[in-house]
């Protein structure tokens, strides 16, 4: 079985009498053999995995076959009651440990789904996972843009990270469509992109494992028949053996490490009247405000952004010194914004806009009511392109008595998101 993308600090060679390699996976099989505590595994994902004849839940039942000594619970997210359900026993085991499956998945939502409210309930609570395995993809297709798919990853993963910083991570690259080959195109290459740039996530390559397209394997155009969840569950089994059972250590989040922003007065310090300085609005009936109501963390206030109109918009434009420079190379967004619920999918969307075009952020009602990470990873700026702006809407459409909040955004060459100085 080929490791790819991701794996890292290989300790020997398998198959060929040298130790196991170490990967992400590592940590949490060296605390189920060693049984000092618990052991806590989160998935994070979609309709491929929410069921028990799906590889989640087959996974767990090959855990508690594989370590008879440990008790198994899983517990599915329940998206309407807002919490898991009742632990369900896989097994008793024979000793006092427990291997708890987290399984956050819910069908037709991508990675972002769990950033606003739900975060707290679904993510940040839990004990530190000593796992964290996402199983995404198959709804980020119709973003068809890799800064968006990317972007979309890249916000939810760093914001599980900075809640349990000492987490290890693995991505699934889950099986191809049947019919098309839509997941190749945009979803594979940017799984395997990411856990390069990271160096500390291993790709599990479902993908591989489903690479002729046989019918006995899916029910539909993106969903595994029970046939493909058993060699789904085999896959990830697969990965699991062939780790070294190790301390593994994972690296800071991105979004912990900081780096100087190239918008001037990103995080709205200084304000000339009623628009924090050095940005503009446009859109009638949009109105900024200093709020000190709703504030992130130990920021004295937000920029409140009202509007009543379409194309309402928080907007930096770039200098042609710093356009001069960015042309040509691409450039990563990373805005803090809380979304007030109940509000349109429209409101809070950000973009980076250049000559020739812009790329939005997907209109979503994902991540409301709570502060969270907006992300556009690895924006192209063509040369030539005789603009450079990033635009924090309140609307790109007109739903009146619209409101988001921004505590900063922050821009910086290259694919990785950063925080600012």
């Amino acid at each position: 079985m080929g490791f790819g993308t991701g794996w890292w600090r290989k300790s020997g060679t398998p198959g060929f009498g040298g130790a196991l390699p170490l990967s992400s996976l590592s940590a949490a099989k060296y605390a189920i053999q060693q049984g000092a505590a618990d052991v806590n595994i989160l998935v994070i994902g979609d309709s491929t995995g929410n069921d028990t004849t799906e590889w989640v839940y087959l996974f767990a039942q090959w855990l508690e076959a594989e370590y008879p000594s440990h008790a198994v619970s899983y517990r599915l997210w329940n998206d309407g009651g807002n919490v898991y359900d009742a632990a369900v026993a896989i097994g008793t085991g024979t000793g006092s440990r427990t291997i708890r499956i987290w399984n956050a998945s819910v069908a037709g939502v991508r990675p972002a789904y769990f950033t606003g409210s739900k975060f707290a309930p679904a993510i940040s609570s839990l004990t530190t996972p000593d796992l964290v395995i996402w199983s995404h993809g198959k709804n980020n297709i119709s973003q068809a843009g890799f800064p968006l798919i990317r972007g979309d990853f890249l916000a939810a993963m760093e914001m599980v990270r900075q809640a349990h910083p000492t987490s290890a991570h693995a991505v699934i690259s889950q099986n191809p469509n049947r019919d098309d080959d839509d997941y190749l195109t945009w979803i594979d290459p940017t799984l395997r992109e990411i856990c390069a740039d990271r160096g500390d996530t291993t790709l599990i390559n479902v993908y591989g494992a489903f690479a002729g397209k046989a019918s006995s394997l899916y029910l539909d155009n993106l969903h595994p028949s029970d046939t493909g969840s058993a060699l789904w569950a085999s896959v990830v089994q697969g990965y699991w053996r062939q780790a070294a059972a190790s301390p593994f250590t994972s690296l800071a989040a991105w979004l912990n490490t900081q780096a100087t922003n190239l918008i001037t007065n990103g995080d709205f310090s200084t304000w000339t009247g009623a628009v924090p300085t050095g940005w503009t609005v446009t859109g009638s009936g949009t109105t900024t405000t200093k709020d000190t109501g709703e504030v992130d963390g130990a920021s004295p206030y937000s920029a409140r952004v009202n509007c009543t109109a379409a194309s309402s918009i928080l907007r930096f434009s770039a200098g042609a010194p710093l356009l001069a420079s960015l042309v040509g190379k691409t450039v990563t967004l990373a805005v803090r914004q809380k979304i007030p619920v109940a509000q349109a999918s429209t409101v809070g969307r950000i973009a980076v806009a250049y000559t020739g075009g812009a790329m939005t952020s997907s209109a979503s009602t994902y991540g409301q009511g709570a502060w969270r990470w907006l992300v556009l990873s690895g924006v192209a700026i063509p040369a030539g392109s005789a603009f450079l702006r990033c635009e924090l809407y309140g609307d790109s459409a007109a739903s009146a008595g619209s409101t988001v909040y921004y505590d900063r955004a922050i821009l910086v060459e290259g694919d990785i998101p950063r925080d600012m100085l």
